[in-house]
């Protein structure tokens, strides 16, 4: 099957003259394990790495389903999201899903697909142990651009299930979410996940907060329903494994002290290979860890005393019932044999 992109020629320009971006960016490749009735859909990353090194990046893990970029080098208004007071934020169009069909499985057609966030938004400059969740105040505002691109203008039909801006020709209409330190789960919207840069994703500080040299992330998971190739009926519903964003914050301009940060916020260039590294691995970690928690630990040790005092309790009842069978053999033994336990 033939799949046509978006080909946004000012979103194209904005890339070009506004944003200082790696060029290879995109997000995840959404590939069918098979054509009819697929059971899965392989997660194929466009950036599977732990920095944003131009010339020898650290690639993550094998197994990782991780996307990392960078954040605008400057903050600006979004007119386009819910912005009432007119903040400048931090933003990004990159690291979202898009159907690829140059698998093996190919791609069905969309019926619908929806996505859900399944992290708070977590923090790391690469010190200290484990990520921190974003400070008060400060949220990522994630929402759906590509009813403002040319090529969905020209034909929406191409593009089903794309939810409208927060601020589109001037309504308050389409949906959003604030991603803050405290969001455990959010459901999300609507999508057409036919575009890699179809979700922007705006940051904005909290005031006061100190957590502006480093890195931001979360986790996220993707559910498509797919239609028959051959009969256009509903096929399947599939629902991604947990996917995570992390994104490097990049402008010069940010906590800026000649003496403690000299290097101001451009993390994503100045900060150490290792540090940068270090800063991704902990934000994986915790978004994961969210995304998938596993029993706490004292789940663990009341499911292990269960065990072990039923086992007790019943290794008790078969000694007692043991014996009690024991004395009552003998007592019997006793009764018909007035010689029995005697010293002859």
């Amino acid at each position: 099957m033939i799949h046509l992109k978006p080909i946004s020629i000012g979103l194209l320009l904005l890339a070009i003259g506004l944003v200082a971006r790696d060029a290879s960016a995109h997000g995840f490749e959404l590939q069918q394990n098979a054509y009819l009735n697929p059971t899965a859909f392989n997660l194929i990353s466009n950036q599977p790495l732990l920095d944003n090194e131009n010339v020898n990046p650290t690639p993550a893990p094998s197994g990782w389903n991780i996307f990392t970029d960078e954040f605008n080098s400057g903050s600006t208004i979004d007119a386009l999201g819910s912005n009432p007071t007119n903040a400048a934020s931090y933003g990004t169009y990159e690291g979202f899903v898009e159907q690829d069909g140059s698998g093996p499985g190919g791609s069905a057609p969309i019926a619908s697909a929806t996505f859900k966030i399944l992290s708070p938004l977590y923090y790391s400059d690469g010190t200290g142990s484990a990520a921190q969740p974003a400070s008060a105040g400060t949220y990522l505002q994630i929402f759906d651009v590509l009813t403002t691109d040319p090529a969905y203008i020209a034909n929406p039909s191409l593009y089903p299930g794309t939810s409208p801006t927060p601020y589109n020709n001037g309504l308050n209409n389409g949906p959003y979410i604030n991603l803050t330190g405290t969001t455990s789960f959010a459901a999300g919207f609507s999508v057409s996940a036919l575009y890699f840069h179809e979700l922007e994703k705006d940051l904005y500080f909290g005031a006061g907060s100190t957590q502006t040299y480093g890195e931001y992330g979360f986790a996220f998971d993707v559910t498509v329903s797919l239609l028959n190739p051959f009969t256009y009926q509903p096929m399947t519903t599939l629902t991604t494994a947990p996917m995570v964003d992390v994104f490097d914050l990049t402008d010069p301009t940010l906590d800026f002290n000649a003496e403690s940060n000299p290097n101001g916020g451009d993390f994503g260039d100045d900060a150490p290979q290792g540090q940068q590294d270090a800063a991704t691995t902990f934000i994986y970690d915790a978004a994961i860890s969210a995304a998938a928690p596993v029993p706490e630990p004292s789940s663990f040790v009341l499911f292990s005393l269960s065990v072990v005092l039923f086992g007790v309790v019943a290794v008790r009842r078969r000694r007692t019932h043991h014996a009690a069978a024991l004395a009552r053999s003998s007592s019997n033994k006793a009764a018909s044999n007035p010689f029995w336990g005697r010293s002859l």
